[in-house]
């Protein structure tokens, strides 16, 4: 048995499972609290479009500071020192709860006529948490740190590669 969706608004109480069975038959009950595959099956469910917004949101941060220091100095830094040093979460998280903040009372969104917030969706069912948008920020900024080093030493390994095939 899976709860395949949040707990409802109006229910307060633990999930309870009753089983009734024959005294004469022997039967194995198997409890799994957690499946980490159908955990992260149902991160992607119903965060996935999220996810991959805040991936988007880390490059374009790395993109821009790559671009302001290539203006500023000549030079254009790697990707992971870009990503280490601008895209961290005590950079980006205060600015923008402060704007979504003022945003909501002050209502631009329909002034604007922009579509309804993603969170007013997400409560409606309910799987929406105050700090779902920090723990997505978090994890695509851990997933784009992993990301950056692995392209960094793939693209070194291949240019060393490369320099050995053309030396000759």
């Amino acid at each position: 048995m899976k709860l395949q969706s949040g707990q409802p608004a109006n229910f307060s109480e633990n999930a309870q499972l009753h089983i009734y069975l024959d005294p004469s038959c022997t039967y194995r009950v198997t409890l799994r609290v957690v499946s980490w595959s159908e955990l992260f099956g149902q991160l992607v469910r119903f965060y996935g479009v999220y996810i991959v917004a805040f991936l988007v949101i880390q490059v374009f941060m790395v993109l821009c500071w790559q671009l302001r220091r290539l203006s500023s100095e000549g030079v254009a830094p790697s990707f992971t020192e870009s990503h280490g040093l601008w895209a961290q979460p005590y950079r980006v998280v205060p600015v923008t709860v402060a704007l979504r903040f003022l945003i909501t009372k002050l209502n631009v969104v329909k002034m604007l006529g922009l579509p309804e917030d993603d969170s007013v969706i997400l409560q409606q069912h309910n799987v929406w948490y105050r700090l779902l948008p920090f723990f997505l920020y978090v994890f695509a900024f851990a997933f784009m740190t992993l990301y950056g080093r692995l392209a960094e030493s793939v693209l070194t390994l291949q240019s060393k590669l490369l320099a050995i095939f053309y030396r000759r």
